[in-house]
């Protein structure tokens, strides 16, 4: 019951958000690489391209939307002390989010934050012996430049979460990851 008034309560506020969408939808393409903070699961690396699309529904903020390829590089064992060796892994990410730009269109930079997640699918369980299904949850930080010839470029800081919600009851374990942010958004 709680959990049908919880989704009714979102359709309820997300309804009129959608009917104050202005301007044409933005597409970004960005490419992130980092690694994971080092625990009792081992180090992973991390690289990805991001594509996604935003649309304003205020003046400053856009909903995002998007898909990310992974190709991730983790310890092969659940605990790095049974082993050595390491594994690749592929991963398809689906991302919804909020980006807050501040200043105006016209600045040189832009300071932005961003907030998103989604679903996670990967070739092999991530962290090993975890889950093939998880979540990833990100913040971003960073400036977008002033626009030149239709495109605009971008940078920032991205601080992730990755970890299966409890889909895997025992085990349940994430990846926290800080990754370098690089792209640009074609503005109209």
């Amino acid at each position: 019951m709680k959990n049908a008034l919880a989704v009714l309560v979102a359709i309820g506020v997300s309804l009129p958000a959608l009917a104050g969408f202005r301007g044409p939808v933005q597409a970004s393409i960005g490419v992130l690489a980092g690694k994971s903070m080092t625990g009792v699961h081992g180090q992973g690396s991390f690289a990805s391209v991001h594509f996604d699309f935003s649309r304003a529904f205020r003046k400053h903020t856009e909903l995002t939307w998007g898909v990310q390829p992974w190709l991730i590089e983790q310890p092969s064992h659940f605990f790095v002390a049974n082993g050595k060796e390491n594994e690749h892994a592929y991963a398809m990410h689906l991302t919804l989010g909020l980006r807050h730009q501040f200043g105006s269109e016209s600045a040189s930079a832009r300071p932005f934050v961003e907030l998103g997640s989604g679903p996670m699918w990967s070739s092999r369980r991530v962290p090993a012996t975890s889950s093939h299904i998880n979540f990833d949850s990100y913040g971003t930080v960073g400036a977008t430049f002033h626009a030149r010839h239709g495109w605009a470029p971008f940078t920032g800081f991205r601080f992730q979460h990755i970890s299966n919600g409890g889909i895997v009851g025992d085990r349940n374990p994430g990846f926290n990851i800080g990754s370098i942010v690089i792209g640009i958004r074609l503005v109209r």
